[in-house]
């Protein structure tokens, strides 16, 4: 199968920092968005649970905000959930 456009153009920025950044950012939120579904939690439910603004939730579902290790934790705490942070090597051909 040859490669589209599109995955000749993403190999492309696939070690970018920002990209990687903006990836695990949306990977994080998508997380914590279907866990809510889930879980059938409102963001105002979640802000409750943080004794957080409703705002504040909006922004880390958005991806407007930035994680800090305690907000991750606390988090999972409220999502019922457990987190794990792993560094691994990349792949040989990478």
């Amino acid at each position: 199968m040859t490669k589209s456009w599109f995955d000749t153009a993403l190999k492309r920025y696939e070690n970018d920092f920002d990209y990687r950044l903006e990836y695990l950012i949306l990977n994080l939120t998508e997380q914590i968005a279907k866990i809510m579904r889930e879980e059938n939690l409102t963001p105002f439910d979640l802000a409750k649970r943080l004794n957080m603004s409703p705002t504040a939730i909006s922004k880390i579902l958005k991806g407007n905000s930035s994680f800090t290790l305690r907000t991750l934790l606390a988090l999972a705490d409220a999502l019922g959930c457990r987190l794990e942070i792993n560094f691994r090597k990349p792949p040989a051909d990478a």
